[in-house]
């Protein structure tokens, strides 16, 4: 867990439970192996660079700006380049048979 931390830079193979990243600025991490679950809340300026064996883990986000996954795609050989994907800020809830149905709106920032 990193809370109210500053540019940091993190590296791991493995997580057993999740990593928290909480009220903090400017953290970047890297996992190489396996974490399934990545909880980020209160922060802004995180950058998540995902090995293949990684790309499983579900990123929960809370009051966050700025978050940027970097992973390298499925067919992608050692040396080709990363994709950078950033996590939607803005979401748009509307209501569906009595239910609330909330989707992330990608492209405005």
């Amino acid at each position: 867990m990193l809370e109210a931390c500053t540019n940091v830079k993190v590296m791991f193979d493995s997580v057993v439970t999740a990593a928290e990243i909480i009220n903090s600025k400017k953290i970047t991490f890297t996992i190489k192996e396996q974490v399934p679950q990545i909880m980020i809340e209160r922060s802004q300026e995180i950058n998540m660079y995902l090995f293949p064996p990684a790309k499983g883990v579900k990123i929960n986000t809370t009051c966050s700006m700025t978050m940027v996954v970097h992973y390298p795609k499925s067919d992608a050989g050692e040396d080709d380049e990363w994709l950078d994907i950033g996590i939607p800020e803005t979401n748009i809830t509307t209501i569906r048979n009595d239910s609330l149905h909330t989707e992330a709106m990608e492209g405005i920032e």
